[in-house]
């Protein structure tokens, strides 16, 4: 008994060496018995060996919005207060709000005519529960501007407002309850700014300010308020830095004057999409790195202190591959770590591809969607939310996807019997099914009328059609000898998954432990 016991170790470690996945914690769940006695019965309470699996998201649902014969562009999506979420896009050259449930389930949409042609990029909720929109307008009176437009909790339009710019890549509410805006200026062909607009609760411009030097290019694609009351930028630019366009980071006080700028590259076309202050205080930058010589980019993550010194940056792609990667959007998580939505393939067929990282920019998993994502948010489950542009019948609509974790193997231990046996009612309610089932017994401490210590091992090679299965272990047929001894059995469940994601077959150990 003890060589098939330790066949069954090496066995296990084999597995995890072959398929190079590591185990994971073992979960441990102690039942005390009464006494044993031959007839009586003993009852094992009803519990859930939970093995936690970090092992990347599934797609909770996913639906698209639009008019038939219409063409959708999806850009931006936030959480709105009553557990649905809000998507922005643009429609026949409107701007295009849908508000869902919780569901995806569509309760209202609305568009917004702004004479000319109108292209917007960002959404937020409103302390009042209605929503900003911002992007811009041209073709019409106003010529080419931002524009923006603020409506009530059910869409309807309060007012909206026009300004001097070219194109409005960001919106957020500050703090005394009016707006920020960040975007560029151009006063011709070869001098492009940042501009950063600041208005009141009435869309009422209070300042502005540029940032850039003339004869330049300069980009900005992302504006945060900070924890100081001023504000955080980043885009790119060419007037500073080592390559043609490095990405730039810039810091100001609450007035806009600037206090500090940074930028990061390595001498060729590097872009920052967009930028969100840490719980540590510092920056989170997502977007592209181009690489040398072969022209290609690869998604790039930046993490700053609080005066924008760079601690770290991790870029994700394969600089071989003659395809374009790019970051849009990136998040610190709930856990401390980072979510990336990105585009794969950029440029030719594009598909969203969402990076999981821990706290110090390692990638925990990755994620293809098959349509073109560009913004997503966590959600207050621990999902995500993304936002992009894909029909169900391949046309262009304003697509939702609602991504959750992972349940790993779950092994719910319904009851174990007493008399003569053990019998062990199994079911596995995770995400992933398990393939086979791997047990062991051991027994020691019996103290009756010898000490006996002993060992039983076997195996289920599949659950049945309901994904549950019983195993009975001759264990107590010894009766009385073993009033005192304490029996541990070990469920070694190996599973593949059945989803398309990049992890591998993986070993989990579940244990119980049975006192009597």
């Amino acid at each position: 008994m003890k060589q098939n016991k330790a066949s069954l170790i090496l066995y296990a470690i084999t597995v995890c060496v072959l398929v190079q996945a590591s185990l994971s914690s073992i979960t441990s769940a102690q039942h005390t018995y009464n006494r044993y006695s031959q007839t009586a019965s003993v009852s094992l309470h009803d519990s859930v060996i939970q093995n936690n699996s970090n092992d990347g998201p599934i797609i909770e649902w996913s639906k698209s919005y639009g008019y038939p014969h219409h063409f959708e562009n999806g850009k931006s999506v936030e959480l709105t207060t009553d557990g649905g979420y809000v998507a922005l896009g643009f429609s026949s050259e409107n701007y295009f709000l849908v508000k869902t449930d919780a569901s995806g389930v569509e309760q209202w949409n609305k568009t917004y005519d702004g004479l000319g042609s109108d292209y917007p990029d960002a959404v937020q909720q409103t302390s009042d529960g209605g929503y900003i929109l911002s992007g811009i307008t041209f073709g019409g009176p106003a010529g080419t501007a931002f524009w923006v437009v603020k409506t009530d909790s059910d869409g309807n339009e309060q007012w909206n407002k026009t300004y001097h710019g070219d194109e409005c890549y960001s919106v957020r509410q500050t703090n005394d309850g009016g707006f920020i805006l960040a975007g560029v200026i151009s006063y011709n062909t070869t001098n492009q700014f940042v501009l950063l607009i600041k208005t009141d609760n009435a869309g009422n411009e209070q300042w502005n300010r540029t940032f850039g030097q003339p004869w330049n290019g300069c980009y900005c694609y992302s504006v945060q308020q900070t924890i100081d009351e001023g504000f955080i930028l980043v885009g790119g630019t060419s007037c500073y830095g080592a390559g043609s366009v490095d990405v730039w980071l810039i810091k100001t006080n609450e007035n806009g004057i600037e206090q500090w700028n940074r930028t990061f590259g390595y001498g060729c076309f590097d872009m920052g999409y967009s930028v969100q202050q840490t719980s540590d205080h510092g920056y989170i930058i997502t977007g592209y790195v181009e690489n040398a010589p072969s022209g290609f980019e690869d998604v790039w993550l930046i993490k700053t202190d609080d005066t924008g010194m760079e601690q770290w940056n991790k870029t994700f792609g394969n600089p071989f591959l003659t395809d374009d990667d790019r970051g849009y959007y990136g998040q610190q998580t709930a856990d401390g770590g980072y979510i990336i939505i990105g585009a794969n393939n950029y440029g030719f067929d594009p598909r969203a591809w969402l990076i999981k990282t821990d706290s110090i920019g390692n990638e925990q998993w990755d994620f293809f969607l098959e349509y073109n994502g560009v913004s997503l948010r966590q959600t207050t489950d621990g999902g995500y939310i993304v936002v992009g542009t894909g029909g169900s019948d391949n046309t262009g609509h304003i697509r939702l996807t609602k991504l959750r974790s992972i349940t790993g193997p779950q092994l719910e231990i319904n009851t174990i019997t007493g008399g003569r046996d053990i019998a062990v009612s199994m079911k596995d309610s995770g995400d992933l099914p398990l393939k086979t089932i791997w047990w062991s017994l051991a027994f020691t401490n019996a103290s009756i009328l010898y000490p006996f210590y002993g060992s039983l091992t076997g195996y289920i090679p599949i659950l049945n059609a309901s994904n549950s299965t019983t195993i009975v272990t001759p264990v107590f047929g010894f009766a009385g000898l073993f009033r005192q001894s304490k029996c541990t059995i070990t469920f070694e469940a190996q599973f593949i998954p059945t989803v398309k994601i990049t992890i591998p077959v993986k070993v989990f150990l579940f244990k119980v432990t049975i006192q009597h």
